[in-house]
This record gives structure tokens, C-alpha cells and sequence, in this order.
């Protein structure tokens, strides 16, 4: 009815803009945001809609410039600083990361996914202590959050915590970061060289949420990577 009395109103637009993103058509979420932007280019809602559509097309840039705005009109919107984090890890900027989220680690009341993302941007840091201590928290916060759990156990890392989540959880997503071979093995199949787990998530990143099964294909392919070592001597055994 709103749409048919008023179909340039914002709100009709800003309603329409959430309902092609929860049909996950985010260009034309894009579309409508700009629209209603040009505008009211200070409206909060629509910043941080339009922030969330361009980080869901990995547009990180454009996500991080619209998520900042809308945090700094309203420094209270828990999503968009949520989002905001998030693209700061997803551009390796685990810092950034965590300035956005400081305000909340600062209460001494952040909930279980704003301690899990503090976790992760130590993690990329490379402050083990700090990041075992977060996601410690972040499963007294949140403890039916499987990830969580496991992480927070002493000797269980991401790469655990990934293939564990690929076979008990049916996490199409999982990407087993710090195997020995995969990084290689994926490299070679994709890119035709090798690659470290930092190319390999950057290699990957198109085929999100899908990443596992991604690399699940491959290895059913029966692709091998070269072998560049010498070949071992047949041995005699007959005579043992």
C-alpha cells in the first residue's frame, strides 16, 4: 500500500532496499540506497544498509567509507560497528579492527561475536595470548557458539576449529588456514604456482561461502601438484 501511495518516499524506498537485500539481490540494493542518499545523505539506516550490500558484494572499500559514516552519526549502532570490524579484517587491517571495536571492548559488556571478532583480529596480529584470552571471553559470553567453544579450548587453533566445522557442522565455508599443503595444492590448481595461506584466502575469496567446497572439489578432481623432489631408490627387501 505504502509503495502505491508513495513510491519515491524514503521510506518506501528504504523498505524496499531491505527487502532486495534480504532477497539478496544487492546491486539493486545499491541502486535504492544511492537514490535515497543523494537526498538524505546523513540517514543512519540507509548508510549502514547500504554498507552492509556493498559487503556482502566484497566491496570493501565502498563498505568501510559508508559503515565509518554512519558509526560516526551514530556511534550506538552495534552492526555497523560490527560490519565495520569485519571489513577491517577482511582488508588484513586486524588494527583498524580493533579501534573500531574498542568502544565496546572498553565496557567491559561486549557480546560473544564482538569478543570473537577482538579474537580474530589478535589472531591476524599475531598476539596468540591476547586472541586465546578473547575468545575466552567470548565463550563465557556466548557458550552455545560452537567456534567459540572450540577455540577457546587449550590446544585447538583455527585449523582445528575449521575441519572440525567442515564434518560436524557442514560448513561450506570452512578454509583449513595453516595445513602444510593446501596453500600449494591450491595454488597449483588454480593459479598454476604456489601460494601461502594468505594467497590462498585471497585466491578463494570470490567463492565465498563456498570456499570448502571449492577446495573439496579439487581434491575429488584427483588433480596432483608437481613434484619437484628426487625419487627414492626402489629398495631390495628380498634378502631381509
Amino acid at each position: 500500500m505504502l509503495k502505491k501511495a508513495s513510491p519515491n518516499h524514503p521510506e518506501t524506498l528504504f523498505f524496499e532496499a531491505q527487502f532486495t537485500f534480504n532477497g539478496k539481490d544487492y546491486k539493486k540494493t545499491r541502486e535504492i540506497t544511492e537514490q535515497v542518499l543523494k537526498g538524505f545523505p546523513n540517514n543512519v539506516r540507509v548508510l549502514e544498509l547500504a554498507g552492509a550490500a556493498e559487503f556482502r558484494m566484497k566491496n570493501y572499500i565502498q563498505a568501510e567509507a559508508l559503515l565509518a559514516k554512519a558509526l560516526k552519526l551514530a556511534p550506538q549502532q552495534r552492526l555497523s560497528r560490527l560490519l565495520l570490524a569485519q571489513t577491517y579484517l577482511r582488508n588484513g587491517e586486524p588494527s583498524k579492527a580493533l579501534d573500531a571495536l574498542k568502544p565496546v571492548l572498553d565496557t567491559g559488556k561486549a557480546d560473544g561475536t564482538t569478543l570473537s571478532l577482538a579474537g580474530e583480529a589478535y589472531l591476524q596480529l599475531g598476539d596468540a595470548a591476547r586472541s586465546e584470552q578473547a575468545f575466552q571471553a567470548a565463550l563465557k559470553a556466548a557458550p552455545d557458539d560452537a567456534r567459540v567453544r572450540l577455540s577457546a579450548v587449550p590446544g585447538i587453533g583455527a585449523w582445528t576449529v575449521a575441519e572440525i566445522a567442515q564434518r560436524a557442522l557442514g560448513d561450506s565455508d570452512a578454509l583449513s588456514v595453516g595445513d602444510y599443503h593446501l596453500s600449494q595444492y591450491v595454488g597449483w590448481a588454480l593459479a598454476g604456482k604456489p601460494l601461502d595461506d594468505a594467497g590462498m584466502v585471497e585466491l578463494l575469496e570470490p567463492w565465498r561461502p563456498h570456499r570448502y567446497r571449492v577446495v573439496r572439489l579439487i581434491e575429488c578432481s584427483g588433480y596432483a601438484k608437481p613434484r619437484f623432489g628426487p625419487k627414492l631408490t626402489i629398495q631390495d627387501h628380498r634378502r631381509h
